[in-house]
């Protein structure tokens, strides 16, 4: 039974990545489509986040500047994006823990 938990901890950081990937993509999309000028100041396209990004839209979403918009189509995403980013770090957090606890068990 520990094991099948095990496992599933373990995968979990996957399923949180691929959500990660897709509340990203669609809140650059819309900022894009609908904010151009700001997309272009967060330096979302030319800094990809899997290749050392600068973290502007992580810090800009993550302080809720996106509030000053007055978009209320943006708040929703924002909060998606931020939702997702949190879950994919406490599931690798939770992942790693679980391998070094494992690890442990068998000494």
């Amino acid at each position: 039974m520990i094991e099948l938990i095990a496992l599933i901890i373990m995968f979990s950081p996957v399923v949180a990545a691929v959500y990660f990937f897709i509340a990203r993509r669609k809140l650059v999309r819309y900022l894009a489509n609908n904010h151009p000028i700001l997309c272009e100041q967060l330096n979302v396209f030319n800094n990809p986040e899997v290749q050392g990004y600068s973290g502007k839209l992580s810090r800009w979403v993550s302080t809720k500047s996106y509030t000053q918009t007055n978009d209320i189509n943006l708040g929703p995403l924002a909060k998606s994006y931020h939702k997702a980013k949190m879950l994919l770090l406490f599931f690798a957090v939770a992942a790693f823990l679980t391998v070094a606890f494992l690890g442990n068990e068998n000494i």
